[in-house]
């Protein structure tokens, strides 16, 4: 991957989870996202995301 990030789950806008999602699942707005990688690909994550941690 670009960021070294591995995406365990979606959490869509209006509640439905997606686990272990394949390379074409389309990130979306709203989406939370449950990730496991390096602090430095956290930040590029953000970065490309726009920075809404919580």
């Amino acid at each position: 991957t670009r960021t070294g990030m591995f995406i365990l789950a979606i959490r869509r806008k209006e509640g439905k989870w997606v686990y272990n999602p394949s390379g074409s699942v389309e990130i979306r707005n709203g989406d939370l996202l449950i990730m496991r990688g390096p602090r430095e690909g956290e930040d590029r994550m953000m970065e490309i995301c726009g920075d809404e941690r919580k």
